[in-house]
């Protein structure tokens, strides 16, 4: 580097400041003193300004007047950095010139802290490394050995000390070369540089929108595809990852548009085949290069293990409040001053679990009910609306007739009850001088969207609701969403629902009064088993636990009624108390009614076994009872729900948990990104839609969706929450345990990995737990199958009925039964089978085979069902979820039924035609969409696809044995239909016209049965559907065949759609 630009002292200190390295500092930055401005050949002026045309210098060379006024700041002097280029290592003529006296910027009215030069395309930092600094680089990437091998061709006679300090010539070569040198991209030559000398990998760009071109006309108007900048894909290659790390701005405008940039600079990476990751901190210092000074390597190294992948950073932009935050404060509990603004429509409140949330809008209402005025409270549990009408003092929805106050200040109900049709009913424009509250709003919204108990009155619901908003917003009453987890989802949908701006004020409460305070000790294995033994020697010496567990049922292993079977035989000298749907609904059950009193019920017991009816909204605030809280989670609960169960129990105990790695839940086509869910959502519900008019029911023609028309611009904001909360369920369920343990994390709680190895009382304690299970569900069954058949008034009565005794809940199940499968003979097998899910998979079978005439009429009566409740309208969520047209017609495209033929046999290769075909990108994406099955083209075999299409529909394949094939093709038997050979089956592509057709795919090739005793090297093991009645399915076909045929009948749910819970 030439002598004359040395780096001044304060920029020299600058840099250092940003934790850059020196010999970074020597090889790529340089200062120019004041008055070298245009004096020198070297010069800021001939740095920046090198791209002007000649038409702007005069016959000498020099710049004209009006550019060195323009740029006179420079005479000032700074510092510049170049960048080279990475196929050549020669150096470029683009850089960066940061002014010691930067000019104000007249639009803005900001200084320009940094320079590029005008009128040239902008470029990217590559900057110059030392062997020093690339061998750190290679050896954080694991390509140490590697790496070294370079310096051994390179070193001649130098000492290593000495060739470490000198440069790497070839650094940016070899990184193209390597894919597995993980890359980062930042902001700024100084960010750059100080992530190099950290050892990371990085590139800088000299703007977050500077890593891709979009194409653009004379006025602007995109005429093309974005695509990355030149110099940048070389490095976009498979494999490699690439982590972008920008500024951590407050700023909610600038936050968004740097997520934006990643999103848009990200998805041209993964294009490419990169993996795309975001590094992200929460501390207050914006810069990457403020970060890693005043915290130190560590800390960033620490920030970069927990990167998130592109998608989980996209999610966070969905449910991240701060750009609508108008007061943060940090308290303990939420103070009385805490007072909205008078002009504030919609108040939302994010505060953690413990900090008082339910107290604070207990005293905001107060003081309107004594005013005379009306609040009516919604949320998403009975039993947490039952327990806030104690808190708040008004009345329970079922309770206004029998209350002195007649609900004259408005009453408390479950969402599921918002609409016309329920009793008491529903009038939005009764209310037009009330105050609306939605505590536990994120989990009410969704609980509306997608809960399968609101599933029939949905739309209804969903009209009532934008209603009340509606009538609230535009009388004298405010809005309250109050939730641990508030995100810019519910706050968004109301809005949305408003129609029109309104004032808003949007508190946030930073305070975590558990941080420090808890420790959760985390069990891992393939179950349980491990944290029960705990649990049980916990027991043995005296404490009192509390558990949750996320099953209730008597088949649940885990549930709340085996545990405390198991636990009963075990201790029975001790009291336990089951909480769950059951138990507090039974006037007979301890349980009962428990509530609105919990603190002085649980008092009386020393175990506790809760399901996720407890999960939110009521506090349980015993001091010094429980010893302990135990977690047991299969992944059926939301990571939010299991987060909010962990915290009823306010006491600084210890928290034990299991957690499965992933939960098996979906919603809809299981897509993470919104604007995929939705064109699945949309196409599924137009199919869906188009194969009942194509089998004759026109009365769906010009059929209606809800919220899709003039007033939402066509754009469902019901549709749109649903679309976003379903996108970030099923991110966390892809990675359950890990998303947990985050939150847990940031609720501050200490997790602490559990690990006893000499715990040989596990699998002991596993065996114990199964024979309890089983002993628990044979005597449930038997008292089921005993039972008798509900009448069907009874039947009636008892599943409108609130309160049932156990004993009605099990002839309930027998009347559900009886009526399911059209039988009286309702033995144990069939109550087990049942149980596991059999209903839904021979269902399937049903109306692909025997029952397929009777598939569209079936369709149209739930359609009609759904239509009659929503006034004319349909929600196309539930439209997907319960019409089966569509996997039927997919089913038979793929020519499932050739598997149910019970002559043919199966090898992996007689299949391989049939699996490539449906392994296409297209149908692969439509069958993943539609029958939720994903299809591995490159870890899957032909084999393991078609016995889990089968074991869709409660089928499954018998391997025969391993038999020899001749090499001789023309021993193949090849079985295909009449038509194989015509245009249109040479490809298998599944679009909509295909799946009204039918249009068959190709038939796989069949063994002949000869070939089995072929004797040759090629063995292999061949597949056969032994009988298509393997569990007395046929017999409940005939009967539902029979009375689809005759006189439809109320009881037959297979006819009119209706579905046991």
């Amino acid at each position: 580097m030439n002598e004359k630009y040395t780096v001044e002292s304060h920029h020299y200190q600058e840099f250092k400041r940003s934790a850059i390295a020196s010999e970074i500092i020597e090889l790529n930055f340089k200062s120019i003193e004041n008055n070298l401005a245009y004096k020198e050949e070297n010069s800021a002026y001939e740095s920046l300004l090198y791209g002007l045309p000649n038409t702007e210098r005069r016959n000498d060379g020099r710049l004209r007047d009006k550019w060195i006024k323009r740029y006179s700041h420079l005479d000032d002097g700074g510092w510049w950095c170049g960048t080279i280029d990475p196929l050549t290592g020669s150096e470029s003529e683009w850089g960066c010139f940061k002014p010691d006296k930067p000019k104000i910027d007249f639009d803005s009215k900001k200084p320009i802290k940094y320079e590029h030069p005008p009128k040239v395309p902008t470029e990217v930092f590559f900057l110059r490394v030392t062997w020093e600094i690339g061998l750190k680089i290679a050896t954080n990437c694991g390509l140490e050995a590697n790496y070294k091998e370079r310096m051994a061709t390179l070193i001649g006679i130098a000492t290593t000390l000495t060739f470490l300090k000198t440069e790497d010539t070839g650094f940016w070569q070899w990184v193209i070369k390597n894919p597995k040198i993980r890359l980062m991209i930042t902001e700024g030559a100084k960010k750059t540089a100080s992530l190099l000398s950290a050892g990371y990998c990085t590139i800088g760009l000299p703007g977050i929108w500077g890593g891709y071109r979009q194409p653009k006309d004379a006025e602007g108007i995109v005429t093309g595809l974005p695509y990355l900048i030149q110099k940048l894909v070389p490095f976009a290659t498979p494999e490699r990852e690439i982590s972008f790390c920008f500024d951590h701005d407050q700023n909610p405008k600038t936050a968004q548009n740097v997520r934006r940039a990643i999103a848009k600079t990200g998805k041209l990476f993964a294009i490419k085949g990169c993996q795309v990751s975001v590094i992200a901190w929460v501390v207050s210092e914006k810069g990457v290069d403020d970060l890693i000074a005043a915290k130190g390597h560590e800390y960033f190294d620490t920030c970069y293990k927990e990167r998130l992948t592109i998608e989980e950073y996209q999610l966070e932009e969905i449910v991240d409040l701060s750009p609508y935050i108008d007061l943060n404060i940090n308290e303990r509990y939420l103070p009385d001053g805490l007072v909205p603004p008078p002009n504030a429509k919609i108040i939302g409140l994010q505060s953690i679990q413990g900090t008082g949330k339910t107290e604070y809008l207990a005293r905001l209402i107060k003081p309107l009910l004594d005013e005379g005025k009306r609040v009516i409270v919604i949320v998403h549990r009975e039993q947490l609306a039952i327990a806030l009408s104690n808190r708040f003092c008004i009345d329970y929805r079922t309770e206004i007739y029998q209350s002195a106050t007649k609900g004259i200040f408005g009453y408390t109900l479950c969402i599921d009850s918002l609409h016309p049709f329920a009793n008491p009913k529903f009038n939005p424009q009764n209310w037009s001088d009330a105050d609306l509250v939605l505590d536990e709003a994120e989990q009410a919204f969704w609980h509306l969207l997608n809960g399968e108990t609101c599933k029939k009155n949905r739309v209804a619901i969903l009209k009532t609701l934008k209603e009340l908003i509606q009538v609230v917003i535009s009388g004298d009453g405010k809005i309250y969403l109050a939730d641990a987890d508030l995100s810019a989802i519910a706050v968004n949908y109301v809005k949305a629902l408003v129609g029109f701006p309104v004032p808003t004020w949007i508190v946030k409460n930073n305070c975590i009064p558990n941080q420090g305070k808890r420790k959760c000790y985390q069990f891992t294995g393939n179950d349980p088993s491990q944290l029960v033994s705990q649990l049980v020697k916990k027991i043995e010496a005296g404490e009192k636990p509390f558990i949750l567990t996320d099953g209730q049922k008597h088949r649940s292993k885990y549930g709340t009624r085996n545990l405390e079977y198991d636990l009963r035989k075990r201790f029975p000298h001790l009291r336990i108390l089951r909480i769950d749907s059951e138990s507090v609904a039974d006037p007979k059950h301890p349980a009962f009614g428990c509530m609105g009193n919990l603190d002085e019920i649980l008092k009386n017991y020393d175990i506790v076994i809760a399901s996720p009816t407890i999960e939110t909204g009521v506090s349980i605030d015993l001091k010094n009872h429980f010893t302990s809280v135990w977690q047991i989670s299969h992944g059926v609960q939301t990571v939010d729900g299991v987060c909010q169960g962990i915290e009823r129990v306010r006491d600084h105990v210890p928290r034990y948990i299991w957690l499965k790695s992933f939960s098996p839940n979906r919603v809809g086509n299981g897509s993470i990104d919104v604007k995929t869910l939705l064109a699945s959502t949309h196409k599924l519900a137009e199919l869906n839609i188009r194969l009942l008019q194509k089998a004759g029911f026109h009365e769906f023609d010009g059929v209606k969706y809800a919220e899709e028309n003039e007033e939402f611009n066509g754009i469902s904001p019901s549709l749109l929450a649903w679309a976003k909360r379903a996108c970030v369920l099923n991110y966390q369920n892809r990675f359950f345990r890990k998303h947990v343990i985050k939150k847990l994390t940031a609720m501050g709680y200490e997790v602490i990995s559990f690990n006893d190895d000499d715990d040989f009382d596990a699998q002991l304690i596993k065996q114990e737990i199964t024979l309890s299970q089983q002993e628990n569900y044979t005597d449930y069954c038997e008292k089921v199958s005993e039972i008798e058949n509900p009448t069907d008034n009874e039947f009636s009565e008892l599943k409108e009925k609130r309160s049932k005794t156990e004993g009605e809940s099990i002839k309930l199940q027998k009347g559900r039964l009886c009526r399911r499968y059209l039988t009286e003979n309702v033995k144990t097998d069939l109550i087990q089978k049942d149980d596991d899910g059999w209903y839904a998979k021979i269902r399937l079978h049903y109306f692909l085979t025997m029952g397929n005439l009777q598939l569209s009429e079936r369709d149209r009566k739930y359609l009609q069902k759904m239509s009659e409740a929503g006034n004319g309208e349909l929600f196309k969520p539930d439209v997907n979820s319960s019409l089966l047209s569509v996997k039927i017609a997919t089913l038979k495209l793929i020519n499932i039924s050739q598997f149910l033929d019970g002559q043919q046999e199966f090898t992996s290769n007689s299949l391989q035609e049939w699996f490539e075909e449906i392994s296409k990108p297209i149908p692969r994406s439509q069958i993943k969409s539609i029958l939720g099955m994903s299809i591995n083209p490159q870890k899957d075999t032909p084999i393991a696809v078609a016995q889990r299409l089968l074991g869709l529909m409660g089928l499954k394949m018998t391997c025969l044995g391993r038999f020899g094939i001749h090499q001789d093709s023309t021993k193949m038997v090849v079985e295909r239909s009449r038509d194989m050979d015509s245009p249109q089956h040479n490809e298998l592509t599944m679009t909509p016209i295909d799946l009204e057709t039918n249009s068959t795919s190709r038939d796989s090739q069949s063994v002949d049965s000869s070939l089995q005793t072929s004797t040759t090297k090629n063995r292999q093991r061949v597949y056969r559907l032994l009988t298509e009645e393997p569990d007395g399915r046929n017999e409940i076909f005939e009967r539902w065949l029979e009375k689809a045929m005759s006189t439809p009948c109320i009881n037959n749910e297979i006819e009119t759609g209706e579905m046991a819970a």
